[in-house]
């Protein structure tokens, strides 16, 4: 009942990588000596970040519309991989002639330091919607500027992060400095 054991317990079951966790006490090999015995139980640390099904209107590369179609996509992460403490995840989503990838790692105490290291990949080919009337658009393929209740603009994007960070005060405060880079063919 030593409240420093109890509140280690606390901070263990707060990392949230354990379902339980039982400190004890037992004699040690010599006279004044104990050995703390600390017994846990790993929870699962897969967790599904968000899942998005519906409906969307669509149209045809010629801007004339479809029927309704389906969307749909789930983001998945392992956070403590294979009790490193290391997050894993990845997200995709699909729709009619698109697709949306995404996979990111990040590592709390990157090579053992106190820097927090992250990367992310990503990879789209989508298209987007613009304006609700009297678009003003630019086809390459005619001669002459149509006006049109919306823009359709098709387009791959391809790119990545990498970015480190490190605790300032406290283990709640930390600053970030990330670098992004991507490719957009529209």
């Amino acid at each position: 009942d030593d409240k420093e054991l109890l509140l280690t317990r606390f901070r263990l079951l707060g990392t949230g990588f354990f379902r339980d966790v039982n400190l004890s006490l037992r004699r040690g090999t010599k006279r004044g000596y104990v050995v703390l015995v600390v017994n846990v139980v790993e929870r699962n640390t897969i967790v599904v970040n968000d899942l998005w099904l519906g409906l969307s209107a669509d149209a045809e590369p010629d801007g004339k519309a479809r029927p309704l179609t389906a969307f749909g996509g789930i983001d998945v992460s392992e956070q403590n991989l294979a009790g490193t403490g290391v997050a894993l995840g990845g997200a995709m989503a699909l729709a009619d002639r698109q697709l949306a990838l995404r996979t990111r790692i990040s590592d709390p105490s990157f090579l053992r330091s106190s820097w927090l290291a992250e990367a992310q990949v990503l990879y789209n080919n989508a298209k987007d919607f613009f304006g609700n009337r009297d678009v003003l658009v630019d086809d390459p393929r005619n001669e002459n500027i149509a006006t049109q209740d919306y823009a359709l603009a098709s387009y791959r994007r391809f790119g990545g992060l990498v970015g480190v960070g490190h605790e300032l005060w406290n283990a709640e405060t930390r600053a970030f400095f990330d670098y992004r880079l991507e490719k957009i063919d529209a």
